[in-house]
């Protein structure tokens, strides 16, 4: 997958700065209106913090990434995630919300 330029100005350049990055300003939550049982596509889901966030709301979710150790990370804080690139999706069926905290810039065809 594409990686983040060194100079990448919106790319926290450390991991605590990139898992503060990944923190959702609530508002986001208000405008996306989600509602119990819908279906959101989570694209580079990472570790799963945002995807449990939507979890807890009674929200289904389904967090793709192509990181490895990470996706592993968020099945065992039991999210359905799965090492799939962002841009070869293929998925049978159709999500109510397609989200994505930080990871739309990094591919090249979205």
């Amino acid at each position: 997958p594409p990686q983040p330029a060194a100079t990448d100005p919106y790319f926290p350049s450390s991991p605590q700065q990139r898992n503060d990055f990944a923190a959702v300003n609530p508002s986001v939550w208000d405008l996306l209106a989600l509602k119990k049982g819908e279906t959101v596509l989570e694209i580079g889901c990472g570790e799963g913090r945002t995807a449990i966030r939507l979890l807890e709301m009674g929200v289904c979710v389904v967090g793709v990434d192509t990181d490895d150790a990470a996706v592993w990370k968020a099945k065992a804080r039991g999210v359905d995630a799965r090492v799939i690139d962002g841009q070869k999706l293929q998925f049978k069926g159709k999500f109510d919300v397609v989200f994505s905290v930080a990871s739309f810039h990094l591919l090249q065809h979205p």
